[in-house]
């Protein structure tokens, strides 16, 4: 019976250490995204004719919102932001 209680116990600890470095990598990626993403508000980029500046981003959606309300997929930004 000490056993199976033991074995219990151990099962748990090693179930919390691998949910909890689980947790901890995602949010570090999650995080990590942000400060990109964040960095690249007030950019100006090129879309058709018209100069744009970049309003919001949407972690979730991957992309970025414009100022005329447009929304961009966030690797298209790269490609069409003036340097």
């Amino acid at each position: 019976m000490k056993k199976v209680i033991v074995i219990g116990i151990i099962f748990l600890l090693l179930f919390v250490f691998g949910l909890n470095l689980f947790l901890t990598k995602l949010t570090n990626k999650v995080d990590n995204s942000l400060k990109v993403m964040k960095a690249e508000i007030g950019q100006k980029v090129l879309l058709g004719k018209d100069t744009l500046t970049v309003v919001d981003y949407s972690l979730v959606k991957d992309n970025y919102k414009l100022s005329n309300g447009a929304e961009v997929n966030s690797s298209l930004i790269n490609k069409i932001k003036i340097k």
